[in-house]
């Protein structure tokens, strides 16, 4: 199956070639905008434990191209998830594709992006897990960007 992010909304000319327009002002970039956790709990009343898994990924390949203009603060692009909260699980998961990002230079003030091959960024302070796979993902930064976190399988993780 292939999937496309970032593909050109409209015909910008006839020359133009296919996937080189951007996504716009969308904070969450990915095939998966945001992921979470899920939580199961066995017993009952003091006894209760509670067991929370990560969303997991495993067998993906992101390839291809994925452009996005950074146009408000904390825009996230991640080849597969914008952002993981509690934690992410990836097995097998290669990324190879190019991010082409970019701000306006009208924009200096916007902050907060982060960019990874896989994951954008993993908060809430669960655990990540990657084995097997590589993450060999190009990133191509142009506009007014003073200091921005980008990781091959992920840019940040707090």
């Amino acid at each position: 199956m292939k999937l496309a992010i970032g593909e050109r909304y409209g015909v910008y000319s006839d020359s133009a070639p296919v996937g080189r327009g951007a996504i716009i002002g969308h904070r969450y970039n990915g095939l998966i905008a945001r992921t979470g956790a899920t939580s199961t709990t066995e017993g009952e009343g003091d006894g209760a434990v509670t067991t929370v898994t990560p969303a997991t990924i495993s067998g993906l390949t992101i390839d291809g191209t994925i452009n996005v203009i950074g146009t408000r603060n904390t825009t996230l692009v991640g080849g597969a998830v914008a952002e993981a909260t509690n934690g992410i699980i990836l097995t097998d998961v290669v990324s190879q594709e190019t991010i082409n990002f970019n701000t306006d230079t009208d924009t200096k003030k916007i902050t907060g992006h982060k960019l990874g091959g896989v994951v954008a960024t993993v908060s809430g302070g669960n655990k990540v897990t990657i084995s097997g796979g590589t993450a060999k993902p190009k990133f191509e930064l142009t506009g007014s960007i003073s200091s921005i976190p980008v990781g091959g399988a992920i840019g940040n993780i707090k």
